[in-house]
């Protein structure tokens, strides 16, 4: 059910027209929230070692600033300014620099 993006209800609505038994809603919910707590875990765990990692990349190539404080691209809506394969595409969001203080 939550890889397909629907809930309990419609999961048990699904299997019922099969004739297949689901679990009860309170035990859905449970699982829901290990899943839940076990994606995030990992979230910010995946998203830890990267910063880490475009920290050390910034580093080597020399992009800080004169106090070498590592300057990092961020990325927030997952576009790029400009691609061009004949669609034109021209982000809406702005790119900017910001480095923590």
């Amino acid at each position: 059910a939550v890889a397909a993006g629907i809930g309990h209800s419609q999961m048990e609505g699904i299997l019922g027209t099969l004739n297949i038994a689901f679990m009860s809603g309170k035990y859905f919910g449970r699982c829901e929230d290990k899943i839940r707590e076990a994606l995030l875990s990992t979230a910010l765990q995946e998203m830890s070692e990267a910063a880490e990692e475009e920290k050390r990349l910034s580093i080597e190539m020399g992009d800080v600033d004169k106090n070498d404080t590592p300057l990092i691209t961020e990325v927030a809506d997952e576009s790029w300014g400009k691609i061009n394969y004949k669609t034109k595409y021209d982000s809406l969001s702005e790119t900017e620099r910001e480095q923590d203080e």
